[in-house]
């Protein structure tokens, strides 16, 4: 065979492409197949010339031999390479990779055993040693889960670093979720900001637990599992929890002093938006639309009709109501409004409809339709903005908290000129929401906390801060200056007096700007401040809090460590809510003899891989699918 051909045959073996295009299949092909990795080592280049050798009948210099192979069978065990194959994989590595494949791809433990799995890698990796067993797979999860949570820990205490002689505060979020196996589970997440004044979230894990679900045995759960990752009560800026009294009380049992609690503000509309929607005409017309929504979905032939008369392809179809679903009378609204006109002009005859009977059922059903939809459209506006006010306090790595008041307040002003209409269902759904909205949000301890974290956003700061000439400028003033002392004495404490500097230039307190202190002392911190909001008040309003921060952290560095510690509070448990989603894939129904702690090594996994460098090869996206796909 010519040279060409061999290199040519080299080149074949050594490179594979692999057609699987999901996760977990990409990590296994890129290393079980070698797709794009360096083989010029000796172990490498023996297996795959070897390889070649033995199929095509190319034989090697004698000497390559020598060199390449090893000399004996004790030999190759010392070198770990007893059962390298062709492809260049130790059945010890397969078992590696198959582990965090299964990790990656909420896949099972037994995938290697999996015929479809065994022919693909045979037929294009060329792999011919034996496959792991499941036991194998097991055992390397619960070393891969030693490694992931000693990598979080790492990157948490590197995330905490700072230039003062202390680390800034985590937030963390917690809540509570019972499996398909009905086995109680515990999840954490801890929210960081870093030196570069970038939110790092990591899922310190998802602790299963039994019986009692008191609040005493959920806070020694969260507690080992913020022990296990280095925390200490003291080391919480907040905790961020299920508004359910028993999580909220195991969050109080477990925080320090000093320690924010935070209720879920998302859910905390949901839950407004739900006891609202059992105002009594509210909930007379969401029955009509549930009746109707049935009256269709029931038939082909009647959803095939209501199609023609949406001029689409196939019908926009109702949103049944699912109350496990955070904000869903929106959709439902949103759904019924849209097929108001459709349905009214649907005809008895497009129903294929003769008989007088069925006939009088159908109009008297659009009829109540109708009213219905008259009775719930001028709320559809505001229950949009509850949807979108909660994606905007659910989102990731942006600063949640300082938002919620804001925004809060706008959702109470809607409701407050929504309880003045005309309609006794908009009325009635505006008074109980404005209710509960009192209740579950108002009524907390929770402003202190959320107060020091707008104070800390420039991006709030600055509408703060008050104007010299309005009348409420010395209230305003005083609102601030209680801020600042509370923040300066929680994080710094009480220094000497401060000597005064000769200058005559004031910060927004009226205090000299000249005044000189110790570093990271009180006096220090109040001194910054006043520098800190007169920068904002003479700057142009920052768009991203997070980026102005990452600007100017050199010339405030005691306030910048204390936003560092603050601003990382969350408004929602919506990123412990997503590991539960991750955790709904491990243990599906085809999985519920999963062990509690067997599934809280994988979701851990699952979320931690990615931080040890075991990413996916990327692919480019098929962008042949459907409109519902893309749309997804």
């Amino acid at each position: 065979m010519s040279e060409k051909g061999r290199q040519t045959l080299f080149e074949k073996y050594a490179f594979i492409l692999s057609p699987v295009r999901d996760a977990a299949g990409q990590i296994i092909a890129a290393n079980f197949f070698r797709e794009g990795v360096e083989i010029s080592t000796a172990s490498g280049l023996s297996n795959v010339r070897q390889h070649l050798a033995d199929q095509y009948f190319i034989m090697l210099d004698e000497e390559d031999k020598k060199r390449l192979q090893p000399r004996s069978k004790k030999r190759r065990a010392e070198a770990g390479q007893a059962t390298i194959d062709a492809s260049g994989v130790s059945t010890s590595e397969a078992a590696t990779i198959f582990a965090k494949g299964a990790a990656l791809g909420c896949l099972p433990l037994s995938l290697p055993q999996n015929p479809g799995i065994q022919f693909i890698i045979r037929n294009i990796g060329g792999f011919s040693a034996s496959f792991p067993s499941r036991q194998t797979v097991s055992r390397r999860v619960d070393g891969l889960y030693r490694d992931a949570a000693a990598r979080v820990a790492t990157v948490l205490k590197s995330a905490r670093s700072s230039p003062l002689d202390r680390p800034v505060l985590v937030a963390l979020t917690d809540d509570l979720w019972t499996s398909l196996s009905r086995r109680g589970h515990v999840g954490v997440n801890a929210y960081i900001i870093n030196e570069d004044f970038e939110i790092i979230e990591l899922a310190l894990g998802c602790r299963h637990f039994g019986y009692p679900h008191d609040a005493q045995t959920i806070a020694e759960k969260v507690g080992e599992v913020m022990s296990e990752s280095g925390l200490t009560p003291a080391d919480l800026a907040s905790i961020t929890t299920d508004n359910e009294p028993t999580a909220v009380s195991s969050s109080r049992k477990l925080a320090a002093a000093t320690t924010g609690i935070l209720t879920c503000a998302c859910h905390t509309l949901n839950l407004c938006g739900e006891h609202a929607s059992k105002a009594r005409s509210f909930a007379e017309a969401l029955n009509t639309i549930q009746e109707v929504s049935t009256h269709f979905h029931s038939s082909v032939k009647r959803m095939e009709a209501l199609a023609k008369k949406q001029n689409r392809p196939d019908a926009l179809c109702f949103i049944k109501p699912a109350p496990t679903r955070w904000n869903y009378i929106s959709d439902v609204v949103a759904r019924a409004i849209a097929n108001a006109e459709p349905i009214a002009a649907l005809k008895p005859s497009d129903l294929d409809l003769d008989k007088d009977p069925e006939i009088a059922a159908f109009l008297s059903l659009q009829e109540r339709y109708a009213t219905a939809i008259v009775a719930v459209k001028p709320l559809a506006d505001f229950l949009s903005n509850v949807f979108a006010v909660s994606c905007i306090l659910s989102a990731e790595r942006t600063v949640t908290a300082s938002k919620i008041f804001a925004h809060m307040d706008d959702l109470w002003e809607k409701a407050e000129k929504l309880a003045h209409s005309d309609s006794s269902t908009t009325k009635d759904f505006a008074a109980v929401f404005r209710d509960q909205l009192n209740q579950r949000f108002y009524l907390q301890a929770t402003s202190q906390l959320l107060k020091c974290a707008e104070f800390l956003d420039p991006c709030v700061a600055k509408r703060m801060i008050p104007d010299g000439g309005s009348p409420s400028a010395a209230e305003a003033c005083v609102a601030l200056q209680e801020l600042r002392d509370s923040l300066a004495n929680e994080f710094f404490p009480v220094g000497p007096p401060q000597a005064q500097g000769d200058s005559d230039a004031t910060d927004v307190f009226g205090e000299p700007l000249s005044a000189e202190s110790s570093p990271q002392s009180n006096a220090e911190f109040k001194k910054q401040c006043g520098k800190y909001l007169t920068a904002v008040r003479d700057e142009p309003l920052a768009e991203d809090c997070l980026q102005w921060w990452r600007k100017h952290r050199a010339q405030f560095p005691l306030v910048a460590f204390v936003a560092r510690s603050v601003l990382c509070a969350q408004a929602s448990s919506a990123g412990t809510e997503r590991l539960f989603s991750t955790g709904g894939r491990v243990v599906n129904r085809f999985r519920t003899r999963l062990t509690g702690s067997c599934a809280e090594k994988l979701i851990l996994l699952n979320r931690a891989l990615p931080l040890m460098g075991t990413k996916p090869p990327h692919v480019q996206e098929d962008d042949s699918g459907s409109e519902d796909e893309a749309a997804l």
